[in-house]
């Protein structure tokens, strides 16, 4: 028995995640709003990141968008895993969007590479950006 799941499994983990989202709706005292977007196809995410007071540890996500089943999927399957693990700014930065395709299945995501990493790359802008108001602040510079 394979360890990976097959391609219906895949398929239809996605087609649960985008017909009954997890963690989606704004986020309020989000640290960071993020819109991302693909342009070609018209995939829209905007991701919502909290960290814990006085921390660099991800307190909660959330995610809302618009578009296909790949990229509101995986923005669903991602906000769980971050809210499952709860990693820090840094270690957002160092997620693999290889990894992230995999996870989805790359040859049920096929072409649509962008579809799939949307959200990863939107979390992270949100990530890095978090990290850049925090430096300005140390330095002396106000929001």
């Amino acid at each position: 028995m394979s360890a990976t799941p097959d391609r219906q499994a895949l398929i239809e983990r996605l087609v649960h995640h985008y017909q009954h989202p997890r963690h989606k709706g704004r986020l309020e005292g989000a640290d960071a709003v993020m819109p991302g977007g693909n342009p070609g196809c018209g995939d829209l995410v905007t991701m919502y990141v909290k960290t814990a007071p006085g921390s660099d540890r991800i307190e909660a996500v959330r995610f809302e968008g618009e578009g296909c089943t790949i990229s509101q999927a995986a923005a669903s399957i991602l906000a769980d895993r971050i809210n499952r693990t709860h990693p820090t700014l840094d270690e957002v930065g160092e997620l693999s969007y290889d990894e992230m395709v995999e996870q989805l299945g790359r040859d049920v995501v096929g072409f649509r590479e962008r579809c799939a990493t949307l959200a990863l790359g939107t979390l992270k802008m949100a990530a890095r950006t978090i990290q850049s108001h925090r430096r300005l602040r140390a330095a002396g510079h106000t929001d």
